[in-house]
């Protein structure tokens, strides 16, 4: 959505999970990353870090460009 400035709307086609680690305390960081942006589909993924910033899990989302 804010790749495209507000003016496209996506919605979510799939979104898979992995969890490496269980982060029982703590400070949980996200960050996103968009690995592909095609004509109808849109491809981003997630890494998860705990407070010791070891990747705890990914997650990888399709989006449907509307």
């Amino acid at each position: 959505y804010a790749h495209f400035g507000g003016k496209r709307m996506v919605t979510t086609v799939e979104l898979k999970v992995n969890y490496f680690a269980p982060v029982r305390e703590g400070k949980l960081t996200a960050r996103a990353h968009l690995r592909r942006i095609g004509s109808s589909l849109g491809i981003g993924q997630v890494d998860l870090h705990d407070g010791e910033k070891r990747l705890v899990g990914i997650a990888i989302v399709t989006y449907k460009l509307l």
